[in-house]
């Protein structure tokens, strides 16, 4: 056993060291890329089931993927970008949880049926007010009163990841 724990510790010591990052820089990239690959999956669960909400929402937070892999100091630039689409990811995960637990946890009929549609209401509260997750923009001075309408698809996102520098 302790064989297995030295090798672990030396096997992640000299990736980190490849990396070069510390525990804390390697956890934080690595659970950025997590988190953003987890609400991408989910904003394509939903746009699958309701295609007029998240249209690009999942094509984008996955190039953002691509953009902290090739650029790992941009993992603080590339969270702010994805916050709507993570928030949306952990709201509507905690929802389900709820409900779920409600429903499992025998709770009668008259306290589970309002709470979870209270619970449900939530996500389905953010997709109306945002339907395609996008980052808030500032607009003269003043954040949150407008949205980004001038985006890049994410086509565009991908391939000027992908495309060497000139």
């Amino acid at each position: 056993m302790a064989l297995v724990r030295s090798d672990l510790v030396s096997s992640s010591r000299e990736h980190l060291a490849t990396a070069g990052e510390t525990y804390w820089q390697h956890m934080r990239f690595a659970g950025a890329v997590a988190s953003l690959s987890v609400a991408a999956g989910m904003v394509c669960l939903v746009h699958a089931l309701v295609p007029g909400v998240c249209r690009n929402t999942a094509s984008r937070t996955i190039g953002l993927v691509c953009r902290i892999m090739a650029d790992r100091a941009s993992v603080g630039e590339a969270a702010v970008e994805a916050a709507e689409a993570v928030a949306f990811a952990l709201l509507f995960g905690m929802s389900s949880a709820a409900i779920i637990l409600l429903w499992t946890l025998g709770a009668p009929a008259l306290v589970a049926l309002p709470l979870g549609i209270m619970a449900a209401a939530m996500p389905v509260v953010m997709l109306i007010t945002n339907p395609d997750l996008e980052p808030e923009a500032e607009a003269g001075g003043v954040q949150g009163t407008a949205r980004a309408s001038a985006r890049p698809s994410s086509r565009a996102s991908i391939e000027a990841v992908t495309e060497p520098a000139t």
